[in-house]
């Protein structure tokens, strides 16, 4: 374990190695198994997730795979990433949270245009974000759907939903300061009633802490200082 904390040919054979894997489709699979089988047992749907995080881990070629990657059938198609954070939003097991929680960790880390692409997508929902059935959240896009879960609240008695969404936001934050600023300039869809204006994202983010308290410890902090 002792030696530098980078080696040259070590991380050059994961490359290579993660290369290789890419071309036999292994992306495809781990995605059949994590995200489409909902009917296979969670430990299985966890472990491809987490396989899923590592595979695009510091590799250019398998970030923009995924990133491009569409699930689903003719009218149910969806981006990978808006079925990932379904998972993230919805699952009832925090053992699957967190294994789809790493792979948007290891997607927006140093990956500054995968970061941007997702933040390029947080528009507010013309329609009632907090009230519509879940059900409707296939016609989202990712950034609605995150702000959707964002906009969860004490009246709501889903303060898990939005520190949830806040984990993903703070991927997407983190060491980028044009989508801090971008994060900045949104507002929710939901009006507050003492304000008289839609809310915005950062005066949601520092109510944040009082229900991140309500999570494990594993829930990052959200840190959007330049």
């Amino acid at each position: 374990m002792g030696g530098s904390e980078s080696d040259p040919q070590k991380d050059s054979n994961k490359i290579t190695n993660k290369t290789v894997l890419a071309q036999k489709k292994l992306l495809d699979h781990l995605l059949m198994l994590g995200v489409e089988s909902q009917w296979a047992p969670v430990a299985l749907r966890c472990s491809a997730l987490r396989c899923i995080g590592d595979l695009v881990a510091g590799h250019s070629k398998n970030l923009d795979a995924l990133s491009s990657k569409v699930l689903g059938e003719e009218r149910q198609v969806e981006p990978a990433v808006n079925s990932l954070l379904r998972i993230i939003l919805r699952t009832s097991s925090m053992q699957e949270f967190i294994a789809a929680d790493h792979v948007f960790k290891n997607f927006c880390e140093k990956n500054k245009d995968g970061q941007a692409m997702l933040a390029s997508t947080l528009i507010p929902h013309p329609n009632s974000m907090a009230d519509a059935p879940l059900e409707e959240d296939m016609n989202l896009s990712f950034g609605s759907m995150l702000l959707r879960g964002l906009a969860m609240s004490e009246s709501d008695g889903d303060l898990e939903t939005c520190c949830r969404a806040a984990s993903v936001l703070t991927h997407i934050l983190k060491d980028n300061t044009q989508c801090k600023e971008r994060a900045l300039r949104i507002e929710l869809e939901a009006p507050m009633p003492s304000l008289g204006a839609p809310e915005l994202l950062l005066h949601r983010i520092v109510r944040l802490p009082k229900c991140s308290a309500m999570l494990p410890r594993f829930t990052p902090p959200l840190n959007i200082s330049a």
